[in-house]
């Protein structure tokens, strides 16, 4: 099953779950009115690619070459590489040496080039089940299934105040707990969840980090909660946006 395959069905996934959690008329919205594919997803699939399968990046990436789309000749040159690379995902070449960089940095790096050299890993699997307590179809994708699910991402800033604070925005505790859940779903025994993360500037630095028990159970806490949210939207067709009223306004806990 392709990437696009997988995205375009109709069971619920990690992402669904963290908008969900944050906003249900958001993610209904969303849900109706699809967001085209943004530089910062490019980037993202060339660096994933490049790294988990790199025998496949000249099949799945198109890199495009510098040109001059004021001349005629520039226009139709454009027009005919975007025709022949259709099925595949475009990149500019300051993408493609940043993907490059980042494999580079993550095979040199002792943690995580050992952590991505299990001998029957499942890479971009896609797995399904349905959640016991609501009977919601569920789907998930992880990057790399070994001796632990682990998830490749992306920063400007891979130190650990930094990560803390973007897997607290960005809801990872959701995505490790809900991912764990839809592997061992699917009779897999692994109770590990890793995040390799690169800085995607020069000297492109690598950080491991492993989630630990309180996260894990956090996220699930999260995510059955958004499950349940989303049973009583389909139920009475209502899909809430924020708490309303006057909220009141607190530091992070991180501060």
């Amino acid at each position: 099953m392709t990437n696009k395959e997988y995205h375009s069905l109709e069971s619920i996934s990690a992402s669904d779950l963290k908008a969900i959690a944050e906003c249900p008329a958001k993610w209904h919205y969303n849900k109706s009115n699809l967001k085209e594919e943004t530089d910062a997803m490019r980037q993202g699939t060339a660096i994933h690619t490049a790294i988990l399968e790199p025998h496949l990046y000249d099949e799945q990436i198109a890199v495009l070459s510098k040109i001059d789309r004021r001349t005629k000749a520039g226009k139709d040159a454009y027009a005919e590489f975007v025709e022949s690379s259709k099925e595949k995902t475009i990149i500019t070449q300051d993408q493609n040496e940043i993907a490059q960089s980042c494999k580079d940095s993550v095979m040199a790096d002792n943690i995580a080039s050992q952590l991505l050299t299990h001998n029957e890993a499942l890479i971009e699997q896609s797995l399904f089940w349905t959640d016991p307590e609501t009977g919601i179809e569920c789907r998930t994708r992880p990057d790399y299934i070994g001796n632990a699910v682990i998830d490749i991402k992306s920063t400007r800033n891979a130190s650990p105040q930094s990560f803390m604070r973007d897997a607290y925005n960005m809801q990872y505790h959701i995505q490790a707990a809900f991912y764990l859940d839809g592997v061992r779903a699917n009779g897999m025994e692994i109770n590990k969840f890793v995040f390799i993360v690169i800085e995607k500037d020069a000297p492109f630095i690598v950080q491991t980090y492993v989630a630990d028990d309180a996260f894990i159970e956090r996220g699930r806490e999260d995510y059955k909660k958004a499950l349940e949210t989303l049973v009583r939207c389909r139920e009475t067709g209502k899909y809430p946006a924020y708490e309303t009223g006057i909220q009141t306004l607190e530091l992070p806990k991180w501060i």
